[in-house]
């Protein structure tokens, strides 16, 4: 429906007023000045009210296409931010994944030349050497600190290897809590835990179960030892510690 500007309407009001005007008074142009003040009364006394009236109502439309507008900038102003949220969300992501990948692959080299001497003086390497590990810490019943001081003592006469091993799988934790964002991080945890070896997950068990390694702060708080499969590993281990 097509619509008329301010003017055109003021221009129609006008002449309508005038048009009633001469159609009750007719007759020529006076030369009375009275009469055209009675003329101009009419005018204004008739006009003016329409006119302030129509003077609200675009003030009232205008207001409300301003409010409109508004509205619609906020919207627009809210899915930026939104946009902006969900690119920075997959930027640290994509950031997170390919620094997991690189880590994830230092720590799988590692393992892969992890060695312990046997008891023959035979050298044992990655999954052997963990199960050689496995074999003497979970030969006998032991105290916490027994666990703990033979830990030690078998580490520090190997140059800190199992140490060192323990903590590049950790830092895959870590960098999980330090880069990946949080609504995320249970997803990854279940896909390090795909990445880590089995015997280098028995590795983390027994460390968590026997050692009071602080590096290991950070799996535990991603509740990598609270899964279903890695809970009763872990509980089985915990059971030959004797009470104390």
């Amino acid at each position: 429906m097509k619509k008329f500007s301010p003017v055109i309407l003021a221009a129609a009001l006008l002449a309508l007023v005038w048009t009633v005007y001469y159609g009750n008074f007719g007759g020529a142009l006076s030369k009375d000045p009275g009469e055209w003040g009675v003329f101009g009364d009419y005018t204004g006394g008739v006009l003016n009210p329409l006119l302030n009236f129509i003077t609200i109502y675009l003030l009232i439309k205008s207001l409300s296409f301003q409010e409109k507008q508004i509205e619609i900038a906020k919207s627009e102003a809210d899915e930026a931010r939104n946009d902006l949220a969900e690119a920075r969300r997959n930027e640290a992501l994509r950031s997170y994944e390919s620094s997991l990948l690189t880590f994830a692959q230092v720590a799988i080299d590692e393992y892969k030349s992890f060695s312990l001497p046997g008891l023959d003086g035979t050298l044992l390497k990655s999954g052997e050497a963990v199960t050689y590990l496995q074999e003497r810490l979970l030969s006998a019943e032991r105290s916490k600190n027994d666990f703990d001081k033979l830990i030690n003592e078998i580490d520090q006469s190997n140059h800190e290897c199992i140490y060192s091993l323990v903590r590049s799988f950790c830092a895959l934790f870590k960098l999980t809590v330090d880069i990946c964002p949080e609504q995320e991080r249970a997803r990854y945890v279940d896909m390090i835990s795909l990445i880590i070896p089995t015997k280098a997950q028995f590795l983390l068990f027994m460390m968590e179960a026997y050692s009071g390694w602080r590096i290991l702060e950070q799996p535990r708080g991603l509740g990598f030892f609270d899964r279903e499969a890695n809970k009763e590993a872990l509980d089985a281990m915990k059971s030959l510690i004797k009470a104390q």
